[in-house]
């Protein structure tokens, strides 16, 4: 049987969440053209089945086309597999062929961040926003970086923008995170409440709730925030924590 006629197999199979003959075709990729376009596809179902090696070994024959999806693929299947040389190395590689690849640029922000090079993944960040100052994602990351280095005023600039463009749990616990850092516990109350009506089974967004009132003094409001999130997840320690602190004063 040809190899093209081998892959349009496998992806039948992968199709019906088979993945036996995908990795029959992967231990004689070296006969596959590596632009085939059924490399990535895949990828895509193996990575979709949980099988991360076996996607990775798709992405690898794909990149040597030079193809920025694989490029950029790999960056990320890697990261996910904790290779985070290899992935940096990897979205590196992806932006000297697409050098405005926003993605790219805003993953190899977070593993050089996750590498302890704040600078590197500032840059990345910075470039991101330069091409999109709308990218919401970059935004909150460069929030965190800015509140980690004690740019309080920076982090809640990036922080405000990245809400007002998507505010959901994520970009609501950083602002929180940060106004609770300069002592504004009732804004971060007050910012936080909509957000939990919007997200009610999130419990990091009642654990942070309870924790603004109960700085407040608000004992009643906390107590009340500490049991959803401990209704919600019975093994959040947190949560379990402070309602047995608050039950009992």
């Amino acid at each position: 049987m040809a190899k093209s006629d081998r892959i349009e197999e496998a992806l039948a199979k992968a199709r019906q969440g088979d993945l036996s003959k995908a990795r029959t075709v992967s231990r004689e990729l070296g006969k596959v053209p590596p632009g085939h376009p059924g490399l990535m596809e895949l990828a895509v179902a193996a990575h979709g089945m949980g099988d991360l090696l076996l996607a990775l070994k798709f992405l690898d024959r794909a990149a040597v086309s030079g193809s920025i999806d694989a490029l950029y693929g790999r960056g990320v299947l890697l990261g996910a597999l904790d290779r985070l040389d290899e992935a940096r190395a990897a979205l590196r590689k992806c932006l000297e062929r697409a050098p405005d690849h926003e993605a790219a640029l805003t993953n190899l922000g977070g593993l050089e961040q996750m590498a302890g090079d704040p600078e590197a993944a500032e840059r990345c960040y910075r470039e991101v926003l330069r091409l999109s100052p709308d990218a919401a994602l970059a935004l909150h990351n460069l929030a965190g970086l800015c509140l980690a280095q004690g740019r309080q005023e920076e982090a809640e600039e990036f922080a405000r923008r990245a809400h007002g463009l998507r505010p959901g749990p994520d970009t609501a616990l950083r602002l929180a995170a940060i106004l609770g850092e300069t002592g504004r516990h009732a804004e971060a109350a007050d910012m936080l409440r909509p957000v939990i009506d919007s997200y009610p089974g999130d419990g990091r967004l009642w654990r942070a709730a309870g924790h603004a009132a109960n700085t407040l003094g608000r004992k009643s409001e906390a107590l009340a925030a500490f049991r959803n999130a401990q209704g919600l997840d019975p093994e959040d320690y947190e949560a379990s924590r402070m309602v047995a602190i608050l039950s009992e004063g």
